[in-house]
């Protein structure tokens, strides 16, 4: 009887039961501990741990990241191409909605919403950077010498403006601060994760996790803050 009562008290399932037990203080062979109700549900042996189902993603990424350093090692002049680019990061964006929605389906509106902006404000830099740098070589080609005269008089006019060649080295600029801001953000949250491993564990910051290497990977994927980033975040979950 006390045999058949300890092997209903191994199952993971069967928290009322061990309370019962203990409450009877039953000479069974091993003490039964207290049950603790914050602690997590054991999973059963043939499912994977959360651990593993975390780190898919972050492996899929991790190929296709690799496969883009490939093609940008081999076809440097197609990958600068706007449409690469958009195919590129509408796969990424494909592949952490169908995770997150698979496994971490909280919130999931609240993500895709931040995400999309992100999106529409990464491609805005992106389309003024390329439309200033276009009307800037358009313009350097189209001066004839009859304008040469009136362009010479009107730069010491024009001098103190800022130059408008000089708007994409601002963008880029721009995109170094924002990934140095996520880079902060990151070394802010490492103390976090070793001071109070119990709250980072939770919905909210594995949310805050994915969507911050979310959104530096679709906008600053070529920059080494990023890469620093990523590697971090993969061997911290």
């Amino acid at each position: 009887m006390t045999r058949h009562l300890y092997q209903l008290y191994q199952c993971h399932h069967c928290l009322l039961l061990r309370r019962r037990l203990h409450h009877l203080r039953l000479p069974l062979p091993l003490p039964i501990p207290l049950v603790n109700t914050r602690e997590r549900p054991i999973m059963d042996e043939g499912r994977l741990r959360p651990q593993i189902l975390l780190l898919l993603p972050l492996l899929l990424i991790l190929l296709f990241f690799l496969l883009f350093l490939l093609l940008h090692l081999l076809l440097p002049h197609i990958l600068h191409s706007v449409f690469v680019l958009k195919f590129f990061i509408f796969i990424f964006i494909f592949i952490f909605f169908f995770f997150y929605f698979l496994f971490f389906s909280i919130s999931f509106f609240f993500y895709f919403f931040c995400s999309f902006f992100f999106f529409i404000c990464y491609f805005l830099i992106s389309f003024i950077q390329t439309s200033s740098s276009n009307s800037s070589s358009t313009s350097s080609s189209s001066h004839s010498p009859a304008f040469s005269a009136l362009s010479s008089s009107s730069s010491s006019a024009t001098a103190s403006y800022p130059s408008f060649r000089l708007r994409p080295r601002i963008l880029l600029l721009l995109r170094l601060l924002l990934d140095l801001l996520l880079f902060l953000l990151l070394l802010l949250l490492l103390p976090l994760h070793l001071l109070l491993p119990h709250i980072l564990h939770s919905n909210f910051v594995l949310e805050f996790f994915f969507y911050f290497l979310f959104f530096s990977f679709s906008c600053f994927f070529c920059s080494f803050f990023f890469i620093f980033f990523f590697f971090v975040v993969v061997f911290l979950l």
